[in-house]
């Protein structure tokens, strides 16, 4: 159950990703669902609903209010559920790898106590780039509202927001990163 001081910012809930350690969510029979709040992250173990739910629902959300009445279902559902839950204030670290056309992806919150992380699964299918880029770009996004002073790049192990912060300085100087080539 979602309490009124919390808000939904995004669910997963696809046949495609899945806590490490645990069978792989890939097949039709398979699936987890991760529910990201302004509170707490919630993992669950289940089978994804026939459409799927994958939607990011904080701050600049675009849905229809019937659409947030559907997530508070399926955070109950989640909640009811569920696999861990972490406390944000229990939180110390977030890892984010980004989904590519040839990698997995994956999120990792680390805690005093433990180390959870859920993979992004490359899905099969004639829609691949554009289902992953989605799920790794609500799942970010949520991530960047929830907690940004924790959230950072497995690439890079620099903060998110901060490299979001220089790439906005570097197009208001009208300069180019010297990492991104025209080729």
């Amino acid at each position: 159950m979602i309490s009124p001081d919390e808000t939904i910012l995004s669910i997963t809930w696809e046949g495609y990703i899945s806590r490490a350690g645990t069978p792989s969510g890939t097949s039709l029979w398979g699936g987890y669902a991760l529910l990201i709040t302004s509170e707490r992250v919630v993992g669950s173990r289940q089978g994804p609903p026939l459409t799927g739910f994958d939607a990011y629902l904080g701050p600049g959300s675009e849905y229809a209010p019937a659409y947030f009445d559907a997530a508070k279902d399926a955070s109950a559902e989640i909640v009811s559920r569920k696999d861990f839950e972490i406390p944000k204030s229990d939180i110390t670290r977030i890892i984010f790898a980004d989904a590519g056309a040839l990698t997995n992806g994956y999120v990792s919150f680390t805690t005093q106590a433990q180390e959870v992380r859920i993979d992004i699964h490359q899905p099969a299918g004639k829609n691949l780039l554009a289902n992953i880029g989605r799920t790794a770009f609500n799942i970010e996004r949520a991530l960047l509202a929830f907690a940004p002073d924790r959230l950072y790049n497995a690439e890079t192990g620099v903060l998110i927001q901060e490299e979001m912060n220089q790439r906005k300085a570097k197009m208001d100087l009208g300069t180019k990163d010297p990492k991104k080539h025209w080729w």
